[in-house]
């Protein structure tokens, strides 16, 4: 398990620090995850939450990192782009159905103050765009 988020949450009327799991192999983020919520004044154990799921895939993808930037990057109208970054996860697209997939975040030079680009979500073995997510 990879510590993926730990910070302190406010929510008005109370505050929680939460630290977030997340299971990889061979580099690539499972679905299985941990989630906890600890009291800042008493140091207790607020909630806990697991999932364990059996990864059933195969964990190569087909499509490389730089592969999945560049489809990824071709469903935004950039004029530079300014960031870009990738990871390999095991996500469910639909209901029982598995997929090894890229979760593509691309940044583009902002234009009149509003920023560009999004997340695109690429199988990681046929190249097929699952998801685009533009910012807003």
């Amino acid at each position: 398990m990879k510590l993926v988020e730990a910070r302190l949450l406010d929510h008005g009327v109370g505050k929680e620090y939460q630290f977030i799991w997340i299971e990889t192999l061979f580099g690539v983020e499972t679905p299985n995850r941990v989630v906890i919520s600890v009291n800042p004044n008493t140091g207790q154990v607020m909630s806990y939450m697991g999932i364990l799921r059996q990864v059933e895939i195969q964990l190569k993808p087909n499509i490389s990192k730089e592969e999945a930037i560049e489809i990824a990057t071709k469903q935004f109208d950039l004029k530079k782009i300014v960031h870009s970054k990738a990871k390999l996860s095991v996500e469910y697209p639909e209901k029982g159905l598995q997929k090894l997939v890229w979760i593509v975040e691309v940044e583009g030079e902002p234009e009149n103050g509003i920023m560009q680009g999004g997340l695109v979500v690429v199988d990681a073995v046929s190249g097929e765009v699952l998801l685009v997510s533009p910012y807003m």
